[in-house]
């Protein structure tokens, strides 16, 4: 206890950087097209979903405040079965990234996911574990945690993100063997499935834009404010 508040008391003094969590995520809830009097169930799973994706350590790494992945998730409710707790819905799900020696973001995902149908009751838990299958909540909050670190990772390092790949590959494998949702198999009428984002990003005829992600954020973006010609190359090839 006394080791951490020392360490808190120099960080206050010296300016060492706090670490913290990977993400900052935010969660909305759309509920418009359910019709309940009482919709405060969605602003409680709204906080959970936040809290779960906020609080959990996700990697071994230290990340620093100004270093967290910017996410925005927004569930669009179509559905919710009061009786059984079922919800049908699609996401939407973007990540950003902060780009170095400047104020602003820059877009690294966008994908809107037509299949985000899941079972949730107050009492459920939410949590990850390494080689298990959770529910369906959990597996969808999981498997795009890591898909987006991922992708956070290759940006700053040349394939950098392929152990985070590998877990969320992990993830739609298990729940494509033990869950009837949709969007977790190879074989469905929608080709805009987890699967195959997955499949696809760690297939080799993909690793050119793997590269790309590289090349335009570390050595393009990254470097305008040390040489901005060069960076402006790197971002036209």
């Amino acid at each position: 206890m006394f080791k951490k508040i020392a360490i808190c008391i120099l960080s206050l003094l010296f300016g060492i950087p706090s670490f913290s969590q990977e993400f900052n995520c935010r969660i909305k809830i759309n509920d418009q097209q359910v019709q309940i009097s009482d919709k405060t169930i969605f602003r409680g799973l709204e906080q959970r979903l936040q809290d779960f994706m906020n609080n959990a350590r996700w990697t071994n790494e230290q990340v620093a405040n100004n270093e967290r992945v910017e996410l925005n998730i927004e569930i669009f409710i179509s559905g919710y079965n009061q009786t059984t707790y079922e919800y049908q819905a699609t996401a939407v799900i973007q990540s950003r990234r902060p780009v170095y020696g400047a104020n602003y973001t820059t877009t690294l995902f966008s994908f809107n996911d037509e299949n985000w149908d899941f079972k949730y009751q107050d009492q459920d838990r939410l949590e990850y574990q390494d080689g298990q299958f959770l529910g369906d909540l959990s597996s969808l909050l999981s498997f795009y945690a890591f898909y987006t670190l991922a992708l956070d990772f290759d940006s700053f390092s040349l394939e950098g993100g392929t152990n985070l790949f590998n877990k969320a590959l992990q993830i739609s494998t298990l729940a494509g063997q033990t869950s009837s949702k949709s969007g977790w198999k190879p074989f469905e009428k929608s080709s805009r499935t987890r699967y195959n984002l997955i499949d696809n990003i760690l297939n080799e005829r993909f690793r050119p834009l793997r590269n790309a992600y590289y090349i335009y954020h570390r050595k393009g973006l990254d470097q305008f404010t040390k040489d901005a010609f060069q960076a402006r190359k790197q971002i036209t090839a």
